[in-house]
């Protein structure tokens, strides 16, 4: 079922603006019915989905355009050298992203735990602030690396 530019842009969150200019950049192409009008298939909902996604992630518009057009090139060792750098690089951004997540609740749960805890707040105190330490010296190592 194609989907008019204003429906398609309501299921993916977006506007119809970003629609237009997404293909005007060359990033997006979608196919006209004869009156002119765009219409959406369903190949071409997946393909904006991942577009979104990797937008979400944290990908420029350039970068996007470039991953967006790799699966169609025409062959896989062109596709892999193409784009296999990038995504790479955007996988560790990501995983020093979660760390940095990981090392907040760990912290906010040593939080809760020396909160509810029985020792004498200096005591706590100590603990929370050994804690922060650690932390901070991970965060500085990920940003580091």
């Amino acid at each position: 079922m194609a989907l008019k530019i204003g429906e398609a842009a309501k299921e993916l969150g977006v506007s119809i603006d970003t629609l237009r200019y997404w293909e005007k950049e060359g990033i997006v192409t979608i196919q006209r019915k004869e009156s002119g009008y765009r219409h959406y298939d369903d190949t071409d909902m997946l393909h904006l989905k991942y577009i979104i996604v990797l937008k979400h992630v944290g990908f420029s518009l350039s970068e996007i355009r470039d991953i967006a057009k790799a699966p169609f090139l025409s062959s896989r060792t062109e596709r892999i050298e193409n784009y296999n750098e990038l995504i790479t690089a955007k996988i560790a951004e990501l995983d020093q992203i979660v760390s940095s997540y990981q090392q907040a609740i760990c912290l906010l749960s040593e939080s809760l735990s020396i909160a509810g805890g029985s020792a004498s707040c200096s005591e706590d105190q100590k603990r929370l602030d050994d804690y922060v330490v650690r932390a901070f010296a991970s965060t500085k190592t990920n940003k580091n690396t």
